[in-house]
């Protein structure tokens, strides 16, 4: 039998009424009776709930992954995160030690297609909120916008632009707009815009052929390409000359006279494409042959005159 039962019969329930605290007292317990209610609820719920968002976070980058893929240890990666650990500690025979579980595994990687897009559903909705989803927004707004600007650029260089050349050659050369590096691609806009008269894209391509990326090496071809854009100003390609003359590399014979003659005529171009380590190697060489030096400059300033004549 229940309490207000038992009060109804013995009249205690309508004593209890006409008390005047009676409303005061019934508010207090129902209010207590509430906060038992929630606080056991609330101990009813595991301490250690269950974080949606860990499930995707990059044990290498502790970041939510831009480009994820999967090792055979069944981890999700950053992409250039674990490029660059396999590219550390991966093996002549395709192996790597995960970094998560420490065993050796295949180091071949597996686009994680859904986890990306499982993931930029969850954030986009605000399943997943916090800084690392804040960070992975921005960061996908930044390669949606460089991805953009690649096209912009791509256009004009496909209509002839030649400062769109040179920059899609330095984007494939550096990896830049979220590009793969392509030393090929980056030497065939060098080479096409160098054609089209900016010397340093063609100074750009005869590095390529000097050292062999992205296309065969080729020092001659190489050389001639250099002294082209010599002649078009450029003030990398008299440094490559010289650097030739003074070591005695790609084809050239080692001759101190050449190179303090090309060093000098780059101290002097007019389009200033060098680095300027190679600018201060320049003048050191300068320094340390001073007599050749002086002998250039006397044939330099003859060789003005006879032109102004």
């Amino acid at each position: 039998m229940s309490k207000r039962t038992i009060g109804f019969l013995t009249g205690r329930d309508e004593e209890e009424r006409a008390d005047p605290t009676y409303k005061g007292r019934k508010a207090r317990a129902d209010q207590s009776s509430s906060s038992s209610k929630r606080a056991k609820g609330a101990s009813s719920a595991p301490s250690d709930a269950f974080d949606l968002g860990e499930e995707y976070v990059c044990p290498l980058t502790l970041e939510f992954p831009i480009d994820p893929v999967m090792l055979a240890d069944g981890q999700c990666y950053e992409r250039s995160a674990i490029e660059e650990h396999i590219r550390r500690n991966g093996t002549a025979e395709g192996m790597v030690k995960s970094p998560v579980t420490r065993l050796e595994i295949s180091a071949q990687l597996i686009p994680a297609l859904l986890v990306r897009n499982t993931l930029a559903r969850l954030i986009e909705k605000g399943v997943i909120k916090g800084e690392r989803a804040d960070a992975w927004k921005a960061a996908t707004q930044k390669i949606e916008d460089e991805r953009k600007h690649h096209q912009r650029v791509k256009a004009l260089a496909e209509k002839g632009n030649v400062r769109a050349m040179e920059d899609m050659g330095a984007a494939y050369e550096l990896g830049d707009w979220g590009l793969a590096k392509d030393a090929a691609k980056a030497h065939a806009w060098f080479l096409r815009a160098g054609r089209m008269g900016n010397a340093g894209s063609l100074t750009r391509a005869a590095i390529c052929h000097l050292n062999g990326t992205g296309v065969e090496r080729d020092s001659f071809a190489g050389m001639c390409m250099a002294h082209e854009a010599a002649a078009m100003g450029s003030e990398h390609a008299c440094t490559l000359i010289a650097m030739g003359h003074a070591s005695g590399r790609w084809g050239k014979k080692k001759d101190e006279a050449e190179a303090v003659y090309w060093y000098r005529r780059a101290l002097n171009a007019r389009v200033k494409d060098t680095p300027e380590e190679c600018r201060e190697r320049a003048k050191a060489y300068l320094a340390a042959h001073g007599s050749e030096a002086r002998a250039v400059d006397v044939m330099l300033a003859a060789f003005n005159d006879s032109d102004e004549d």
